[in-house]
């Protein structure tokens, strides 16, 4: 039988232990956790230091504008009376209710309009003061005379096929020393009982009318 000789281990020699690959794992682990919160605090700080020390100022441009308007309007002459006529406050009540206007109370809408219920129709008083005559009235305008003022009669929606559906619509507009009035009548074919003579009876209207309206 053969023996193999062993050799012995020399004195004072020292074989380091293998490191598992769950602990270096780990080990990784926390160094990237450590330099994610180093990050953050550096990231803390810049922002602190970046912050005004004062209160929260907001600049007048900061503030949206709410009363902006798509269209520029102003006065067409000049006058220091922003409301030269007003339809609801100047006509007087027993007027409109005579001519059959106040099936429902005259009633006040944006600017100097009026808003006027006859029932089967409706009508609209409106004075203008950044519109002149000229710049209201279309080229197929009928100009006439009302009770001695410039007037001009023409169609805002004719009863065509298509609008006979929804509403008809006519108006005259009178010239003013400030502008113009407008005096329109309009009605749905669809809710009135009777059909309604839009020219006619807004010129008969207009004759009822206009004396009251300043110019």
């Amino acid at each position: 039988m053969f023996l193999f000789p062993v050799r012995a281990a020399a004195a004072g020699r020292y074989t380091p232990r293998r490191v598992g690959t769950n602990v270096r794992g780990v080990m990784v682990a926390k160094l990237r956790l450590l330099s994610a919160l180093c990050a953050l605090v550096a990231a803390v700080i810049v922002v602190w230091q970046s912050s005004p020390s004062g209160p929260l100022r907001v600049d007048a441009t900061d503030i949206p504008m709410t009363n902006v308007t798509t269209s520029i309007k102003w006065p067409v002459v000049d006058t220091v009376n922003p409301r030269p006529f007003d339809p609801c406050q100047d006509i007087p009540l027993d007027v409109v209710q005579r001519i059959g206007l106040a099936a429902t109370p005259p009633t006040p809408e944006e600017g100097l309009r009026c808003h006027y219920d006859a029932g089967n129709y409706q009508m609209a008083v409106e004075a203008f003061v950044w519109r002149t005559y000229e710049e209201t009235i279309p080229p197929d305008a009928l100009e006439l005379d009302v009770n001695g003022h410039r007037a001009a009669q023409y169609w805002i929606m004719k009863p065509t096929d298509w609008n006979d559906r929804w509403w008809i619509t006519c108006a005259i507009a009178y010239k003013t020393s400030y502008g113009v009035i407008q005096q329109t009548l309009f009605y749905s074919p669809i809710y009135a009982a009777d059909d309604v003579d839009c020219l006619q009876t807004n010129l008969q209207r207009g004759r009822e009318l206009s004396n009251y309206y300043k110019y």
